[in-house]
């Protein structure tokens, strides 16, 4: 709240900083926060200039990503000093070897990946450059590339469910792009891996039943609750679908009932 905006993309940073301290602070008799309020400062100009390399990675600057950049910097709280410096960022092209990535913790490797995702959005188009920066850095990071298509698949739901709440994403198309890219991940997985969930779906005798019978008639509600739950646990067991154990998992349903080799849900 003291950087005047709800929705600032530095509150987080503020808050585990915060709390790598109040931690700190528990240990030992007193714990000075300088050291943990220079390290925030550190993240949020590291942030910005990985923020730079990517609206610079296709050599064009949109005028929403110029706009976003500068509320970035504006939302930093740094000093004036560093606020300018950072501004004239914008003005020269920033590459990917500009990018300091000076922080080992993965919550904050994972919070700088996702937001350079969502920001490759904004401008209602996904450049192959943009894409390619952000698979350099999640790399320099230490990400698999399994990682990072988790980490596109929770900024896929976070998309979904606050895209009208964000200033600079209301009425985006690139969200239609972005489920039309989960989409084909997620068909692609199940299709790979469609024998697998096969064998574990006929070793569970209830879900087998519930399966056959929704051929026939509907389900009740608790029937089809079982059903979706018994499914995200057979899911969590195969190494290549593990990501659909994460929260908002539920988007593998759709896909399961078009690529099974048998219909889950009546006709009607």
């Amino acid at each position: 709240s003291s950087l005047g905006n709800r929705q600032n993309i530095f509150a987080f940073s503020k808050l585990y900083f915060f709390l790598l301290w109040a931690r700190e602070t528990t240990r030992k008799d007193s714990s000075t926060p300088c050291e943990f309020i220079e390290m925030d400062k550190q993240l949020r100009q590291e942030m910005l200039t990985a923020s730079a390399a990517l609206i610079w990675a296709d050599d064009y600057i949109a005028s929403e990503e110029q706009q976003v950049f500068e509320k970035y910097i504006e939302q930093s709280g740094l000093e004036e000093s560093m606020q300018n410096e950072l501004g004239r960022r914008i003005r020269e092209p920033v590459k990917t070897a500009d990018v300091k990535c000076s922080f080992t913790q993965a919550s904050i490797n994972r919070y700088m990946v996702e937001l350079l995702i969502l920001l490759s959005f904004i401008d209602n188009q996904e450049a192959w450059q943009e894409r390619e920066l952000i698979e350099n850095i999640s790399q320099k990071l230490g990400f698999s590339s399994d990682e990072l298509e988790e980490l596109y698949f929770t900024v896929a739901e976070f998309f979904s469910v606050n895209s009208e709440r964000l200033e600079f994403l209301k009425n985006n198309a690139a969200a239609k792009q972005l489920q039309d890219y989960m989409n084909d991940k997620v068909f692609m997985l199940v299709k790979k891996n469609v024998g697998n969930i096969m064998k574990e779906i006929e070793e569970t005798k209830e879900l087998s039943e519930l399966l056959v019978k929704a051929t026939t008639t509907t389900l009740t509600m608790e029937e089809k609750q079982k059903v979706q739950d018994q499914l995200m646990d057979i899911v969590k067991t195969i190494p290549a679908l593990a990501i659909f154990a994460l929260p908002g998992g539920g988007i593998l349903l759709p896909i399961l009932i078009k690529v099974l080799p048998f219909n889950i849900l009546p006709s009607s």
